[in-house]
């Protein structure tokens, strides 16, 4: 099965929260957005689902996916097919407007259902980018689901996010970059007292709403345990390292930092026996583990759990 995390993040309907309507702003993620009068979306751990009493056959979408134009590019040129009804392929090739948007349209069949969808995404110089579609099912209202994808991206504005240049101020207090650790130990030092959160989404529902959320979130505690939520880590043995860790066994284990070779990887030594190896890696001043993007917080509400 493929998954298209960037045109299909609608998850089960229970995981949003709390209506929101009119101009949003996330300080956190440098973003700033309207909804149309009328709309209102309900926020879930990715992406914020759109919705119009008026308009039921209409679904809005808008979250965020990796700021490089490229990716984005190759997976809306993908499209989406699964096992369960879902066909959808672009009408037409994307449009790249002034190297920092793409324009795209799909047609087809989610979970049998037909529809057509308006997609819009965008790259920002400044952080996380945004991509918004509008779906129209049942050939019905495609004028709508068109207009509300032009209104929302129209709408989009980016500024410095609040929660990076706080990742900055604690990782460095004269530096505006986040400094990169070259060894275990430098990497103990700064991954410790932080959350790191994977998130990916995949849509397979018309009006009904119905897939998954895979998230996982990660809270490095200083004194060197740390605690868990979300779906399983591959695990995994090393041999012949270095490691950094307090040895804690409180939350839901402990966590170190081991180096072989030229390579730092995160240890998380989980309570029930089991260990997770993740390799670790900064590049364009984004965090992975193992090749999986994971956002890296440290304060205010994205803040790690860390009870004393």
């Amino acid at each position: 099965m493929k998954r298209f995390s960037l045109l299909c993040l609608l998850v089960i309907s229970h995981l949003y929260q709390a209506q929101i309507q009119g101009k949003q702003r996330y300080e956190q993620f440098g973003i700033e957005f309207t909804l149309p009068a009328g709309w209102y979306g309900q926020e879930g751990e990715s992406s914020i689902m759109i919705r119009h009493e008026e308009h039921p056959t209409v679904i809005g979408m808008l979250s965020l996916h990796e700021n490089n134009l490229e990716e984005l590019l190759t997976e809306v040129r993908a499209g989406l097919k699964d096992e369960n009804g879902t066909d959808m392929n672009l009408n037409t090739e994307p449009e790249i407007v002034g190297g920092k948007r793409i324009n795209a349209s799909f047609h087809g069949v989610i979970e049998f259902q037909s529809c057509e969808a308006y997609y819009r995404g965008m790259v920002n110089p400044k952080g996380y980018g945004v991509s918004m579609i509008g779906i129209g099912f049942y050939g019905t209202e495609l004028d709508v689901a068109l207009k509300l994808a032009e209104e929302v991206t129209e709408s989009v504005s980016f500024f410095s996010p609040k929660v990076e240049q706080t990742q900055r101020s604690a990782q460095n207090n004269s530096s505006d970059e986040v400094p990169v650790a070259s060894n275990a130990k430098e990497w103990r030092q700064q991954l410790g007292g932080s959350r790191l959160t994977f998130r990916e989404s995949y849509y397979s529902g018309g009006t009904s709403s119905g897939g998954y959320n895979l998230r996982r979130q990660i809270d490095l505690c200083k004194p060197g345990y740390f605690n868990f939520e979300g779906s399983s880590l591959v695990s995994g043995g090393n041999s012949n390292v270095n490691g950094y860790s307090s040895g804690s066994s409180a939350g839901a284990g402990s966590w170190e930092v081991q180096q072989k070779g030229s390579a730092s990887y995160l240890i998380l030594n989980f309570n029930d026996g089991s260990v997770s190896e993740l390799k670790i890696e900064y590049i364009d001043k984004k965090l992975y583990l193992s090749g999986e993007r994971y956002f890296w917080t440290w304060s205010g509400e994205f803040a790690p759990y860390c009870p004393e």
